[in-house]
């Protein structure tokens, strides 16, 4: 790991490229990316020797491999692995209303999902491939993914810190004590911004389910019903002849 970091210290703008590929491979291929995440806020972080110009480096880095990992799977997903992602998404229920949501609200649909993920990151790239939602709106809705990206980049960073701190025995508290913070901050900025985008879109289901539930009343057309009364008076005199 010491001669990873080194290299990359020597080589931050290759490195980045790196973690790019690297990461947009782990979408297509649906490996869980947290700890990749948090590892970019880490080796950024040393490699820059920077707190808060190492988490936006590696936010940078994380959101870009992330987002053209994620409409790489929407493309496969829409016109390529059609099947088999449609037999796939049958384990998660939630996905029925999903698609019916998507349908009357597509970019905000998307970017609330993205918000607060109910359906895993991985399964939902591929999966919205199967939507009505545009790749417009679903390539624009991966800004979704900025505050849960800052968020494991910020807790990765502060590992790094902790770990240079530890290492010369915590010789400025202050610093330390605002990183923690900041860190726990970061944590509930994140996890309140999932609450309320899954609050909205239960809305959202909710009221497209009102709908569903509606009686249709089908209202009567006048032509219609003059063309009822004559045959019904038709009827009327064949049957007095």
């Amino acid at each position: 790991f010491n001669s990873f970091l080194n290299w990359m210290k020597q080589n931050a703008a290759l490195g980045a490229f790196a973690f790019i590929g690297v990461y947009w491979f782990c979408t297509v291929c649906m490996i869980p990316g947290s700890l990749l995440t948090l590892g970019a806020g880490f080796v950024f972080r040393a490699a820059l020797k920077s707190q808060w110009l190492g988490i936006l480096v590696a936010t940078l880095v994380v959101w870009l491999g992330a987002t053209i990992g994620a409409i790489n799977a929407f493309v496969l997903g829409r016109f390529v692995l059609r099947e088999k992602v449609a037999s796939y998404k049958k384990k998660y229920e939630k996905f029925d209303i999903v698609d019916q949501v998507v349908e009357q609200n597509g970019f905000k649909v998307t970017l609330l999902l993205r918000l607060s993920p109910i359906i895993p990151f991985n399964v939902f790239n591929y999966a919205m491939g199967l939507t009505s939602v545009t790749f417009k709106a679903y390539s624009i809705a991966c800004i979704g993914m900025l505050p849960g990206t800052i968020a494991y980049c910020f807790i990765g960073a502060t590992l790094n810190a902790l770990t240079d701190a530890s290492a010369v025995g915590f010789s400025n508290p202050t610093v330390l004590i605002l990183t923690i913070v900041g860190t726990v901050v970061a944590v509930i900025g994140m996890v309140y911004i999932g609450y309320v985008a899954k609050k909205e879109f239960n809305k959202l289901a909710a009221e497209i389910e009102e709908k569903r539930r509606e009686p249709s009343f089908e209202i009567p057309h006048p032509e219609r019903e003059d063309d009822e009364i004559q045959s019904a008076d038709r009827v009327e005199n064949n049957h007095s002849l």
